[in-house]
């Protein structure tokens, strides 16, 4: 089991052949390690869990609950937050924080 869980966060505002292409390239990023997304409608996305907060609305304030949401829902030691517009690469999720003292 991975010590790092990916929170994926999204308002479901991207067009539909987009936001797929970054959910299958952030499913080959994470290589494995789970990941948690947390939206604002139902997701069709196989072997991710899910959490929706539907109404909450594009704001600062889904900006900050979404994520908050992904990781009290976490139980892994590192948390990783995916936003759902953006690529990743496998290395950005193979990073560990050399000291645990600091928040990163």
């Amino acid at each position: 089991m991975s010590d790092l869980t990916i929170i994926y966060y999204t308002d479901n505002s991207l067009p539909p052949d987009f936001e797929a292409r970054c959910q299958r390239e952030l499913v080959k990023a994470a290589a494995g390690q789970r990941i948690i997304a947390v939206s604002q409608k139902p997701l069709d996305w196989p072997g991710v869990d899910k959490i929706v907060l539907e109404g909450i609305g594009r704001n600062l304030h889904s900006l900050f609950l979404q994520p908050l949401t992904g990781v009290l829902a976490s139980r892994a030691k590192y948390v990783a937050m995916a936003e759902h517009d953006c690529f990743y690469t496998p290395e950005h999720f193979a990073w560990r924080p050399p000291d645990d003292t600091v928040f990163w």
